[in-house]
């Protein structure tokens, strides 16, 4: 049975991990990132390793306006007859930052990402979220508890879980999950905690592997 899934945020190292996991059990497979150049090295895996046949959606979250979300839309309903597997994972963390410190230009940017794009991305995937389709909602256990200095992040994360669960209200025939991930390795943790031994910490493929069936 042929399936389809899309990824945004295919890039990163969940992301890449999560389109590997995919690539498996789905014959076709939308990948988005910001630039080609961050999509290839997935393309190349999947074409190499499986039986899956990708599909490169390049788009900057940041800059993408209600014409390249509309171009999605169409390009979905003109390529494929349902979409079986959405995955929302694509994130920005800039830094850790106080409030009263945070830059406007830089909450928006970070909302604009985390979950704005998200709202956009769903919207233009909803007609081919057929009876049986799953929408994962990639979120973080930093939610559980409130902690400082998350700001705009954890606020936008907030929201991408509020929109699963409209969604899960709306649509009592998708599945959708939401799932709060610990701290795995990852470029942006090294960035963010430049001073911790992040080796310590599961890989992106590890958690990949314990939290989502697809």
């Amino acid at each position: 049975m042929n399936k389809t899934g899309l990824i945004t945020g295919a890039g990163g190292a969940l992301g890449a991990a999560l389109a590997k996991r995919l690539a498996k059990t789905h014959t076709d497979m939308v990948l988005h990132d910001t630039d080609l150049p961050l999509l290839e090295p997935i393309y190349d895996w999947i074409e190499a390793n499986t039986d899956c046949r990708p599909h490169l959606f390049p788009l900057n979250f940041k800059l993408a306006g209600a014409g390249e979300y509309q171009q999605l839309a169409q390009a979905l309903q003109e390529n494929f007859k349902q979409l079986d597997t959405l995955v929302l994972n694509a994130a920005s963390l800039p830094a850790f930052t106080p409030l009263e410190h945070f830059e406007p230009l830089q909450w928006y940017e970070v909302l604009q990402v985390n979950l704005n794009a998200h709202f956009h991305v769903l919207q233009a995937a909803l007609p081919l979220l057929k009876s049986g389709a799953a929408v994962w909602i990639v979120s973080d256990e930093a939610l559980a508890t409130p902690k400082p200095f998350h700001g705009a992040y954890a606020v936008a994360k907030a929201g991408l879980e509020m929109l699963g669960k409209q969604l899960a209200a709306e649509r009592d025939d998708i599945a959708v999950h939401i799932e709060r991930l610990p701290p795995f390795q990852s470029p942006m943790r090294q960035r963010l905690f430049p001073g911790a031994d992040n080796s310590t910490l599961p890989t992106a493929s590890q958690i990949v592997e314990q939290t989502f069936q697809f």
